[in-house]
């Protein structure tokens, strides 16, 4: 602790005694003036009364004086100093006055200035004013008093006033010491609790900022977690805090990471997570064993990997698709391109000898040929861009788009002879025009196709309680077996009975189409036969409506 330091707590102190000291010394000083004048009035001369009334007086007011603002440390002693030399004042003129038979009062003043002072400066400049005065009044009042005697009181008074005074000083001392060593010790403690706080504030924004969780636990026991995990999980700190964090694994996977707790492995794998719930979702798990103290504990990051397993698997299945279409399509383009290679072969054998009607017939050939081709191409574009593009969905006029559908086949359907009917007002939906124009084409084709002879369709909609829409065409064909229902939608699966003059790309671009504007596909056996293809679209809000216009 600095000297400066101590010196203006040890003046605090003294400041803090001064005012006390200054009533009472008043007090003490009116009495005595009081009982002179009652007891001692022949004795004691109306000068000493008076003075005595005086010193009471100057001591009450330096007594208010100090109550009405706080005294500044570094005045403490020499407003001391003042008291101690009005109380020496008094005494010496009582002793010169009255010439009591005692001395003990100058004793008395000595020893209480070695108590109450200090600061050693004023203590020795006050004890040599107390020394002088006091020979002064022995010279004066008391000649029979020997120097000899004189000296061994006054030494006397000295050797307890230095022994008060370092009693006291050395107490005071330590315990101001003692008392800025508490507040250096709560300091630093506050200190370091500050700091630590501040640093789990820190991590916590650090491991809140993360997009992963972050979970540390002892021996599988969560000791804390950041709020992405509990998020993750669907939890709460306090549900999770000291609680087995293997509960939150499918039973399957909980031996395993056990083992790895055990065995203090650092490790990354991935598992099935489990949510209270009952939801399961996979992760990736990243942990590493760190030192939190003097024990060893485990910090894992977790992922949530549903988006990458999904991707992993669209990717899987584009594959499947891809190595289907390495077969199946290029099989399909060989059909059509083989039927234009025979025909442009016949045409240049036959060109200069062959009928007029027979060459038509050869360049019928050759159109089929390359439409067919060219719609296995459109269909496969079609399909890249189902996957790919981004579109903005609107509401949809959707009896203007079933019209439209039934335009483009209109060929198909007076050379069937079929019948179309819409048997519902058509609801608002939204979706993309283009793409539902191409789910209606094929439905509307197929069913042309294995409708019945001659083709009954029925198409219509319906608003779902689930806030979507379900549009439908049903047929009145033989209905699909029970063994191809299951594959209709995947891309390249061909069914005779469905589309066995097709290249397996209708029902999964639709399929697609309708996944990618937030619906569903589906086929239904209808009753009394026939089969009813439908797919859902999001319902229309007004808000939509009025957006569209």
């Amino acid at each position: 602790m600095p000297k400066q330091e101590l010196r203006l707590a040890l003046n605090r102190i003294a400041s803090r005694g001064l005012r006390p000291a200054a009533l009472l010394l008043g007090l003490v000083y009116l009495l005595h003036a009081g009982m002179l004048r009652a007891e001692y009035a022949a004795q004691a001369s109306t000068w000493l009364i008076a003075l005595e009334t005086g010193l009471g007086i100057a001591s009450l007011a330096i007594f208010l004086a100090l109550g009405r603002r706080p005294l500044p440390p570094r005045y403490a002693h020499a407003v001391g100093t003042a008291l101690i030399f009005l109380l020496l004042v008094a005494v010496s003129a009582y002793h010169v006055e009255m010439a009591p038979a005692f001395l003990t009062s100058f004793s008395l003043l000595t020893v209480a200035a070695g108590y109450l002072y200090l600061d050693r400066r004023w203590l020795v400049f006050t004890w040599a004013a107390m020394i002088g005065t006091w020979v002064f009044v022995i010279e004066q009042s008391y000649p029979q008093v020997s120097t000899q005697e004189l000296a061994t009181n006054i030494m006397a008074a000295l050797g307890i006033g230095i022994l008060a005074n370092i009693v006291r000083t050395t107490t005071l001392v330590e315990a101001v010491q003692a008392r800025y060593r508490e507040k250096y010790y709560r300091q630093a403690w506050q200190r370091a609790a500050h700091q630590a706080h501040q640093n789990e504030l820190r991590f916590r924004r650090l491991s809140e900022a993360t997009t992963e969780g972050v979970v540390l636990h002892e021996n599988g026991i969560v000791l804390d977690a950041n709020q992405t995990l509990l998020d993750m999980f669907g939890v709460t700190l306090e549900q999770v805090k000291g609680q087995d964090s293997l509960q939150y694994l499918v039973p399957d996977e909980r031996e395993r990471l056990r083992r790895i707790i055990v065995e203090r492995q650092e490790s990354r794998l991935e598992t099935t997570a489990l949510r209270p719930d009952g939801t399961q979702f996979p992760i990736e798990i990243n942990g590493k064993v760190i030192m939190d103290d003097e024990r060893q504990v485990r910090v894992a990051t977790v992922r949530d990997i549903t988006e990458r397993k999904q991707a992993e698997a669209e990717r899987e299945q584009l594959i499947a698709e891809l190595d289907a279409y390495a077969h199946t399509v290029a099989h399909d383009l060989k059909n059509p391109l083989s039927l234009v290679l025979a025909y442009t072969d016949l045409l240049r054998e036959d060109l200069g000898s062959a009928p007029e009607e027979l060459l038509r017939e050869y360049l019928a050939g050759l159109t089929d040929g390359v439409q067919k081709t060219f719609r296995i191409i459109d269909d496969l574009l079609l399909l890249a861009q189902a996957r790919q593009a981004e579109v903005q969905v609107e509401p949809l006029a959707m009896g203007e788009i079933v019209a439209e559908a039934q335009r483009m086949l209109q060929p198909m359907i007076v050379e069937r002879g079929a019948s179309i009917v819409c048997t519902t007002p058509w609801p608002l939906a939204l979706g993309y025009a283009p793409w539902i124009e191409h789910v209606w084409l094929n439905y509307l084709s197929n069913a042309l196709k294995y409708g019945g002879e001659p083709p009954r369709i029925e198409v219509g909609g319906a608003e779902q309680a689930e806030g979507s829409v379900r549009f439908w065409v049903r047929d009145y064909g033989p209905g699909i077996p029970e063994k191809e229902r299951e594959r209709l939608f995947e891309a390249f699966q061909q069914g005779k009975h469905l589309r066995g003059d097709s290249h397996g790309l209708g029902l999964s671009i639709v399929a697609r189409i309708v996944t990618r504007l937030g619906g569903q596909v589906g086929f239904e056996q209808a009753e009394g036969g026939g089969s009813v293809f439908y797919f859902t679209l999001p319902r229309a809000e007004m808000q939509h409506v009025q957006a569209a216009r």
